[in-house]
């Protein structure tokens, strides 16, 4: 006999894996649906990446060149400080010099030792005056309108040292509040209120450097350069010389003097060759030859090419070059070293005037992502409800014969899933595409020499999973009222 119960049975549960081909059929049934959310995660991606590209290749070359070039000049950096006239005279030089001495440098090596402080003291008072460098420089950008705003004045003198005094501070501050067109940094205030105890902290290291650098006596630059050169692969005059340098508080590893003496001899020996170069006779009978007047760039040119014409000037400048103690065959070499560093500078200053001192994303192209980003997420939302509305019928047969919300919520999630991982890859492809060449345009193989293949993967990575991440966000909503759907009214909709 019937008791009038309605028995509810547990509802069967697909795996994944099924719901994933049920899916991947779908979106193959649907293909030009699902093509118009895949080219809107595609765009999406491909700027993100082209953007994260072309910001990852700047900061490696700007970091490259940088580092190549204070290889370069390292020798030349080290010795000016040697000279009390030099720019380490006054306490904003010396500010400027511990702020650019690079970290395990011998410049560095050579500030602490000169200043007497202990490693952790100095590296605290490097910190500080990279920042207040870092300020004041922020400072000196200011437009002049704006600099009559927040000071009443355009006078450009230790901006830092007026914004120390208490009443200037206050009034700067009250003024910036007010002025929406500058951006303060962060550490401004921390910087000025310690900028007086830096000023005279530097003021006694000044003293000691001072003192240090009188030592030295006669024994100024170019001595000591040539010094330098002459102690290379000569093991004897390099412990006269490091002896002489720990006398004078100076303290080198074995590296640094060996980076030293092998750069100081190679600028030795390119001054040689351009002296070589620049004689009146050399000149003189390349006008006879050629009718042209040879410029000391056409002579490095061809001499680094080994064309004919440099075999002839290597000729001609062969019997003073070995009065230098070099060989023909040298000289090549040292006109390619003597490129490559004109053509590092080159680089270095358009980075600088393109690109500035900002590394990383610029404030006005992140708010262009971000915006491109929301404008993504609407396209793929309006994508979706599009296909919802389309498949009302689809549906309501899924939910008649048994499918429950989730499973339903589960099939536009992992279309989404799909399409924003497909997307993504795309977008990344093209996006590499598109800023790669653009940089090579730019730059051309410095690219390559300063590629940043690890830093490529990780934003590569990034901007994959920001296109996945995108596309589940936008297809939530969608996904929602596609499993809230009653089935009795879709199945009525034409």
């Amino acid at each position: 006999m019937s008791t009038g119960q309605l028995e509810i049975r547990e509802q069967p549960h697909l795996p994944l894996r099924r719901q994933v081909d049920i899916c991947a059929d779908g979106i193959q049934h649907r293909l030009f649906r699902s093509m118009t959310t895949l080219v809107v995660v595609v765009l999406a991606v491909a700027f993100l990446m082209n953007v994260l590209t072309e910001s990852v290749i700047v900061r490696s070359c700007k970091h490259g060149v940088n580092a190549q070039l204070d290889r370069m000049r390292e020798v030349t950096n080290f010795i000016s400080l040697t000279d009390a006239r030099g720019q380490a005279a006054t306490v904003e030089s010396l500010r400027l010099r511990i702020a650019a001495a690079r970290a395990g440098s011998p410049s560095e090596a050579l500030l602490r030792g000169w200043t007497r402080m202990a490693p952790q003291s100095y590296s605290q008072l490097r910190k500080e005056c990279k920042a207040a460098t870092r300020i004041a420089g922020w400072l000196g950008s200011l437009k002049l309108s704006q600099r009559r705003v927040l000071f009443g004045d355009t006078r450009m003198d230790d901006d830092l040292g007026r914004l120390s005094d208490p009443d200037q501070w206050s009034g700067f501050q009250a003024k910036l509040a007010k002025t929406t067109s500058v951006q303060a940094p962060r550490d401004l205030a921390a910087v000025v209120s310690g900028y007086r105890d830096l000023n005279r902290r530097l003021t006694e290291a000044l003293e000691s450097f001072q003192q240090a650098n009188r030592t030295l006596g006669e024994m100024r630059s170019g001595k000591l350069r040539k010094w330098f050169a002459e102690s290379h692969e000569d093991s004897a005059r390099a412990k006269a010389l490091t002896a002489f340098l720990v006398d004078h508080h100076i303290e080198l590893t074995d590296p640094q003097l060996a980076s030293l003496t092998a750069e100081a001899h190679r600028l030795e020996n390119i001054d040689a060759v351009f002296r070589a170069v620049s004689a009146g006779e050399v000149r003189q009978a390349w006008e006879d030859k050629y009718t042209e007047r040879l410029s000391l760039d056409m002579a490095i040119g061809h001499l680094a090419s080994e064309s004919g014409d440099g075999e002839w000037i290597a000729q001609q400048v062969t019997p003073a070059v070995r009065a230098a103690g070099l060989d023909a065959e040298q000289l090549p070499p040292l006109a390619r070293y003597v490129q490559h560093m004109r053509r590092a500078e080159d680089l270095k200053t358009t980075l600088d005037a393109e690109y500035g001192a900002e590394e990383g994303v610029g404030t006005n192209v992140f708010w262009l992502v971000v915006v491109s980003m929301i404008v993504c997420i609407v396209g793929i939302t309006n994508a979706m409800l599009v296909s919802v509305l389309e498949r009302f019928r689809e549906i309501a047969t899924m939910k008649c014969l048994g499918a429950m919300d989730g499973f339903i919520a589960t099939q536009f999630l992992l279309e989404a899933a799909f399409l924003g991982l497909v997307g993504g890859v795309i977008g990344v492809v093209l996006g590499v595409v598109i800023g790669l060449g653009r940089m090579l345009v730019s730059f051309g193989a410095w690219v390559g020499d300063f590629f940043p293949i690890q830093d490529l993967l990780i934003v590569a990575g990034v901007s994959i999973v920001t296109g996945l991440i995108l596309t589940i966000v936008a297809s939530i909503y969608p996904a929602f009222r596609a499993a809230r759907m009653l089935p009795m009214e879709a199945m009525r909709v034409e």
